[in-house]
């Protein structure tokens, strides 16, 4: 599908509603951070009427990663609506900047979207040739690996435990190095994941 960026020069941050109603979307996006850690990241955003929108026929959905987030507010949605229709009406989707905050309470996923929009911002009537840009790779929690460990350790006691000497220690050291050896790949994939 084609995209028609709004250029984000002389744009003021128009604030996105709703997105309480959208948790599980959000943690499908950024995964669940650490308790009480806030993650702030931009992202690239698309508008997208909904006409059959029964609250509000005006009404914008914001979509991150394919993923609705929220709404423009109806004041907004009224402002950039018969805009937004001429972009659909040409066969794109508008594109914009945003920006996404989340944190993750005792409350669950509190998350804030704000986008970056001229207020007088007109659909030229000409579709930028640009793919369809997707949002930046989702955020994932860091794995633990403290659990993973702990059945190493286990297993090798087992080993000193259950077998006789010295068939015990070398099934042991054995069992920790294989261990070591997969964990150790596990977290450079986690890494590189996250990178």
């Amino acid at each position: 599908m084609k995209v028609h960026p709004i250029p984000a020069e002389d744009a003021q941050e128009v604030e996105v509603v709703g997105e309480r109603f959208y948790r599980a979307a959000m943690e499908r996006i950024v995964g669940t951070p650490p308790l009480n850690m806030a993650v702030i990241q931009p992202t690239p955003v698309v508008l997208k009427r909904e006409p059959q929108n029964p609250a509000d026929a005006n009404a914008v959905a914001v979509i991150i990663q394919e993923e609705v987030v929220g709404h423009l507010s109806a004041e907004d949605a009224a402002h950039f609506a018969p805009e937004l229709d001429r972009v659909e009406a040409a066969g794109a989707v508008a594109l914009v900047q945003g920006s996404l905050w989340c944190k993750n309470t005792d409350q669950g996923l509190m998350s804030n979207v704000r986008i970056k929009i001229p207020r007088d911002w007109v659909f030229d009537g000409f579709i930028d040739d640009a793919e369809y840009v997707h949002a930046p790779a989702q955020m994932h929690k860091p794995r633990s690996f403290r659990g993973p460990w702990i059945a190493v350790i286990v297993v090798v006691v087992l080993w000193l435990v259950l077998t006789p000497y010295p068939g015990n220690v070398i099934f042991a050291l054995l069992t920790f190095a294989i261990g070591a050896f997969i964990l150790g790949i596990r977290k450079l994939r986690e890494q590189k994941r996250n990178e």
